[in-house]
């Protein structure tokens, strides 16, 4: 069975100019849901369901995967902003560096790098991205005949997703290729994907406590720093002046990892980024990044990523 590739048929009015937005760790009206059931569309009716309905839904094999063909990762090079629309697909967007401001419902958004958000089809918003952000993104709906599914919150903003990077990298990989039960392998890698934002969701439902997003920036830009140091979670906990046995627990519940393992999530993240702005070679990298052995390199950038180093240039150059 083929993915559908289809135009959103709308075409957005960019504008360049500033738009500025609040910078907060509190981030009201994603729990809002919609009254209505069912809305109609330019292409039929659009059915609002639940979460654990949604997942039963695309796990139905009469329900297809649509993808529009903008999709992949992206570098912007200029400031880039839109005017408030609503886009007629579903779009989820991944911070891998620098910042995206959004708009949406009366609310201000700043996506950091390692957020994630899932904007409803139809629902308006804008969104302004500073040059030099990376990021990746999908629109997309799951269509079954006239209907198309929508979760009844307008939009989810997981502020701490690292982990969920490698499942959206896939996706977007398995997007661009042609083979046997493609639908089958994008509709289960969207479940997990779904099953892993809807997790962060209730942890963050249920108010535990996490790392403000200023303690969040104080660690990146540490990071980013010292990265070719041997950064110790003890330096870290010290950062935010947290004791060490604290910081370790409320940083797993933010980041949903170890301290230990965010920090290589770090290291290959920012090593990325060089691999597909520079000429050097993947060992040069590597070294620079603080790996004395270049195969330790290549097996955590595919163990975190998705892909080899050589593979994730070639296809973002």
């Amino acid at each position: 069975m083929a993915l559908n590739m289809v135009s959103s048929g709308r075409d957005l009015h960019i504008v360049l100019y500033s738009r500025g937005w609040r910078r907060s760790g509190e981030f009201p009206g994603q729990n809002k849901t919609y009254t209505e059931t069912n809305i109609m569309n330019a292409n039929g009716r659009r059915r609002t369901v639940t979460r654990d309905a949604w997942l039963c839904a695309i796990g139905d094999p009469g329900w297809v995967f649509e993808a529009e063909p903008r999709h992949g990762y992206q570098r912007r090079k200029v400031l880039w902003s839109s005017d408030v629309v609503p886009y007629p697909m579903h779009l989820i967007y991944f911070v891998a560096d620098g910042h995206v401001g959004v708009e949406i419902l009366g609310n201000e958004l700043d996506m950091g790098p390692g957020s994630a958000a899932w904007f409803q089809a139809e629902v308006p918003h804008a969104k302004v991205i500073p040059a030099d952000t990376t990021y990746y993104y999908c629109l997309f709906d799951f269509r079954c005949g006239s209907e198309t599914l929508r979760l009844k919150e307008p939009y989810f903003f997981l502020p701490n997703a690292w982990d969920l990077l490698p499942i959206f990298e896939q996706i977007i990989g398995e997007l661009d290729i042609d083979e046997p039960y493609k639908q089958e392998r994008v509709c289960s890698l969207f479940a997990l994907l779904s099953i892993g934002m809807f997790s962060i969701l209730d942890r963050t439902d249920r108010k535990e406590t996490v790392l403000s997003f200023g303690q969040r920036q104080t660690l990146t830009r540490f990071v980013a720093e010292r990265i070719s140091e041997r950064i110790r979670p003890a330096d870290l906990a010290a950062e935010v002046r947290l004791c060490p046995a604290y910081f370790a627990r409320i940083f797993r519940r933010t980041y949903g990892m170890s301290p230990r393992a965010w920090l290589v999530h770090e290291r290959i993240r920012l090593a990325a980024n060089r691999l597909v702005e520079s000429s050097q070679s993947v060992q040069e990298t590597a070294y620079e990044f603080g790996y004395e052995n270049p195969y330790l390199f290549s097996r955590q950038f595919k163990q975190i990523m998705g892909v080899s180093p050589r593979t994730f240039r070639a296809t973002r150059s």
